[in-house]
């Protein structure tokens, strides 16, 4: 345990290198899974202090700042020489909880909340999710699954529900790539796969003849661009249009969501969006 804090709460040095404290960061997985399920920084700060959770050797007293750094610090998704503690999942869900506590989103959430809800369904079965709104629930709305046979259920506040919405948005304004359909072996027919197939037989020959190459190269290529789906591929090029046309904005753009968004997915621990041109895109890479 430091007896002053020079480098942030969850690390430590050993042998002139910057390492993950284990405790520490058990701490501040706990921290951020309170956040997100509802707890304030004040909330925290006092059941941190309540337990003696030892903030440096010195000092057990935790207040709203400190663990406010503690949910800001991007350092905790792996950062230079700081290894990663919290996984991206997590941050960005603290990041939207703290967005809709501070009520940054469209200046008319209820035009954002109508365009969202007719688009909302569940991720599990693909039915639509009915809204229900009441004080006791933690995030003072709960979503539930049409499906009876399905049931599932997710607290998310309004506020909350469009900003995640609208971070899933600002990533396709900042990568179109995300819109673009691939068309991975699985889906070639066998036609495909069998000039695929010459090709890695004629590179492991031994005796490699260029032009037969760029032959058999150029047939492939032939091959998959007849496999594209003409109206997939006009639509793409039609999202990325009214994309481009969109002022940057960090905040909920109903005119791109309208030309971007068929459905948007939701269920607990996850929101993903899928788009005109049948592409899912959740929010953080990988996804």
């Amino acid at each position: 345990m430091k007896k002053n804090r020079f480098i942030p709460y969850g690390y430590t040095m050993k042998d002139g290198r910057v390492i993950i404290d284990d405790a520490e960061a058990e701490v501040i997985r706990g921290i951020y899974e309170q956040y997100v399920s509802g707890s304030t920084l004040a909330e925290i700060a006092e059941k941190m202090t309540e337990m003696g959770v030892p903030y440096s050797e010195k000092c057990t007293a935790w207040g709203k700042a400190r663990v406010a750094r503690i949910i800001d610090n991007t350092k905790y998704l792996g950062n230079g020489e700081y290894g990663r503690i919290v996984d991206e999942k997590l941050f960005y869900r603290a990041e939207a909880v703290k967005a809709s506590r501070q009520s940054f989103v469209s200046p008319d959430l209820n035009d954002a909340m109508l365009l969202i809800r007719k688009r909302l369904r569940c991720a599990r079965c693909g039915s639509r999710m009915s809204r229900k709104a009441n004080r006791r629930f933690v995030y003072g709305v709960e979503w539930t699954c049409a499906n009876p046979e399905c049931g599932a259920k997710v607290g998310i506040s309004d506020e909350e529900l469009v900003w995640r919405v609208a971070c899933i948005l600002r990533r396709i304004r900042k990568d179109l790539s995300l819109l673009d359909n691939s068309i991975t072996e699985k889906e070639d027919d066998l036609r495909c796969k069998e000039s695929r197939a010459r090709f890695r037989a004629e590179l492991e020959s031994g005796t490699v003849d260029e032009d037969k190459l760029f032959g058999m190269i150029t047939e492939i290529a032939q091959e998959r661009y007849e496999k594209l789906d003409s109206t997939i591929f006009r639509k793409t090029v039609e999202i990325k249009s009214a994309v481009r046309q969109t002022d940057e904005d960090d905040g909920f753009d109903s005119e791109l969501f309208e030309a971007v968004v068929s459905r948007v997915l939701i269920l607990n621990g996850g929101l993903e969006i899928i788009t005109k041109n049948n592409i899912h895109i959740g929010e953080t890479d990988g996804s």
